[in-house]
């Protein structure tokens, strides 16, 4: 929810930037975005492994545990916003921690949840990979429209989790 809520207040402040209208609010907002970024680091993010951890439960009746797919691309996709506002607003050194992190993070969860061509959904706390099908194999296409170069771009990965979801989920 952290990584929903600053996404949020990044895509107004963007959008705002983009039609020329003036936020009253905007450095309670850009100083709300900088503690929620802090609070999710502080609280979530496990910087030895370069992941945020989760406990969620999506549509299970029970909560799960671990690093999820749907989590780590949602908190991806609130460091692009954060970088991008900080750029509108010219205030990139107030995010300078926002890059350092992305550059361990970006490059770790593209890797640790692709496993044989496809997506996995979560890891679990003990390692263990959960391999079942579920629309949270979408997260990084979902998530991955914060780039306009690469919304909605198929990749590989991509192709092939739809094709094991469809295959394993249809009747």
């Amino acid at each position: 929810n952290v990584a929903h809520g600053v996404a949020i207040l990044c895509r107004y402040l963007l959008a705002a930037k983009r039609r020329g209208v003036t936020v009253p609010q905007a450095d309670a907002m850009i100083d709300a975005i900088a503690r929620g970024f802090e609070f999710s680091k502080k609280n979530y993010y496990r910087n030895e492994i370069h992941l945020y951890y989760s406990t969620t439960s999506i549509h299970e009746s029970a909560i799960e545990e671990g690093y999820s797919i749907w989590v780590n691309y949602a908190y991806l996709c609130m460091l692009d916003l954060i970088e991008k506002m900080a750029g509108g607003y010219g205030v990139p050194e107030m995010f300078a921690g926002v890059r350092e992190l992305a550059a361990g993070f970006r490059p770790t969860i593209e890797k640790i949840f692709t496993l044989s061509g496809r997506h996995v959904r979560r890891i679990r706390p003990d390692g263990e990979v959960d391999l079942r099908p579920d629309i949270t194999l979408m997260s990084p296409f979902f998530f991955g429209s914060v780039s306009p170069d690469t919304s909605f771009a198929p990749s590989d990965e991509l192709t092939k989790s739809i094709d094991y979801i469809e295959q394993t989920l249809w009747d």
